[in-house]
């Protein structure tokens, strides 16, 4: 059994934290996977984020199970760099909106879900996911990518996606480039003539037009009863259930299970 000394200090010296270093020079060990297992349960596991896709179409979800150790957040502006997951790094612009995001890692093969670094709890067949991801894009459908402990918050559209099986424990190598979703409001002669006759009454009448006028005050918060989620919630308060990410977002430090929310549990609304 032979331990990566050697890359241990490679990652201490790039700034990685000294348990960091030892889980990966564990995770590319000698060691067997009975004893580096061991090993990583001594050293009180790993802080990682999860991420999360969710096709805003259809509500299916996909909980990556092995955290990519980089996603970059691309813009055509200065990056600036959070050092927010142990295992990595991610990249966000100072300035503009997000446009792309993109990230390389594997989908692990059922012989990995008891190694300490992947979350068997997310775990899915890596050709269920491939699938999953392949006929997403093929068919457009708007996604929403969230990133905990970040503020990778946003609907994207998968741009390219590719993948190849390597190994003998049944894993499938990936890469995935995901591109923001903007949506374009297109009018039609008609609704565009409509607004500038609408615009002119007002004008000559002082009077507003009735789409105009002060409406009812939105709710800032809801509280939750029994049996609801925050997929229930969003399709109440939100006008879809896909926007749950959103609630998430606002409340991370009140759920603490995505899946399980308590009842009683009062929850900020973001503005519609």
């Amino acid at each position: 059994m032979k331990f990566n000394v050697n890359g241990v200090v490679r990652n201490i010296l790039r700034g990685r934290s000294v348990k960091t270093s030892l889980l990966r020079g564990l995770a590319t060990s000698g060691l067997s996977g009975v004893w580096r297992t061991l090993a990583v349960g001594a050293l009180g596991g790993i802080s990682v984020a999860d991420v999360y896709l969710t096709n805003q179409e259809t509500g299916e979800r996909i909980a990556l199970s092995w955290v990519p150790e980089k996603i970059s957040v691309k813009e055509a502006t200065q990056f600036q760099s959070y050092n927010i997951i142990e295992r990595g790094e991610v990249k966000l612009p100072k300035g503009n909106r997000l446009s792309a995001v993109s990230w390389s890692a594997i989908f692990p093969g059922e012989k990995r879900t008891e190694v300490g670094y992947v979350k068997s709890a997310n775990w899915q067949e890596p050709s269920e996911l491939i699938g999953m991801l392949q006929a997403w894009r093929e068919s457009g459908d708007k996604l929403n990518v969230l990133i905990t402990q970040t503020n990778v918050n946003l609907d994207v559209y998968i741009e390219e996606f590719s993948y190849s099986y390597e190994g003998g424990m049944g894993d499938a190598k990936y890469s995935i480039d995901l591109i923001a979703a903007e949506d374009l409001l297109v009018k039609t002669v008609a609704e565009v003539d409509a607004e500038k006759a609408a615009a002119a009454a007002q004008s000559k009448s002082g009077i507003p037009p009735l789409g105009t006028r002060a409406k009812l005050p939105v709710p800032t918060s809801a509280t939750s009863r029994v049996g609801q989620t925050l997929w229930s919630i969003a399709e109440q308060k939100l006008g879809g259930g896909a926007k749950w990410a959103e609630l998430y977002a606002m409340n991370r430090a009140k759920v603490k299970n995505v899946d399980e929310l308590k009842a009683g549990t009062k929850l900020k609304l973001p503005t519609v």
